[in-house]
Parts: structure tokens; sequence; C-alpha cells
């Protein structure tokens, strides 16, 4: 997340105030925003767009809990979940910003794994799907001979 908050992008403070909880103050301003990654596993925060361009590379990432305190910069913070969801399941991840109050907190994805049934049924489909194009195809072929 990229908190821009006042009219300038280059005085942002920022401080940890829990292990799922981020303070960040603009310093031009005043105003205080907070960033909360309910039950998060990490956070890193980077001036922009460092984070950016570690997150949109083609290696993996991992959060590792640094970066903060953070002082007048651009700020720019993310929060990672490391799940295990079996398979059918849904596990609902909880993230929020709140200006100058306390942190809402809000549903911002939900994961559903599906059941090796439903994998099963869906690449047959795309068989028979290959099947049926194959045959139109070869129909094709053999009407024009």
């Amino acid at each position: 997340m990229d908190l821009d908050k006042g009219d300038s992008s280059d005085e942002d403070e920022a401080r940890l105030l829990g292990t799922d909880l981020i303070e960040i103050k603009d310093l031009g301003t005043g105003d205080i925003c907070q960033f909360a990654g309910v039950d998060a596993s990490a956070y890193q925060v980077l001036e922009y767009s460092d984070l950016l361009d570690l997150l949109v590379d083609v290696q993996k990432t991992d959060l590792d809990n640094t970066g903060l305190p953070f002082v007048a910069e651009d700020w720019t913070g993310a929060f990672q979940w490391i799940l295990t969801i079996p398979a059918g399941a849904t596990r609902s991840i909880l993230a929020g910003t709140g200006g100058n109050q306390a942190s809402p907190v809000k549903t911002v994805s939900k994961v559903v794994i599906p059941t090796m049934g439903k994998w099963a049924l869906f690449i047959l489909g795309l068989l028979l799907l290959n099947l049926t194009l194959f045959f139109i195809q070869r129909s094709k072929i053999s009407c024009s001979n």
C-alpha cells in the first residue's frame, strides 16, 4: 500500500504499533493513518517504489519484518499471510486502513481451493473441448478433399 497523506509524498513517518498494525504520519500536515493486516505473518516497509519493484519482479518474495521505524520519505508498506488452505476450504484475509481514527478492518480477499473432484471435472471438460475442436477441424479437412 502506498499512502500519501497531505500534499506531499516524501514527508512520511511510520512506526509499528503492534505485530499487525502500522501507523503512518504525514509530517507536513500531522495527519495520521493506520494500516492493519490482521494476523499477518510478516510486513515490510520501504521507500516507494522499492517495495513495489521487489514484489512485481520474477523472484519469489517473502516479506521480512523490516523497514520500521520509517523516517521522512515516501512510505510504502505491505503485509504477507502464509496460509495452508485445504481443498474445498475458504480462508478470509483481513486488512484495512483508517485516517485519523482507529483502523477499520475489512475483508479484502477470500480464497477458495477447489476439491479434487472439481479439478477432475474441469480437466475432463477441457479434454472434451479439445476433442470436439479436433474432430471439427478434421471434418473440415476431409470435406475439402
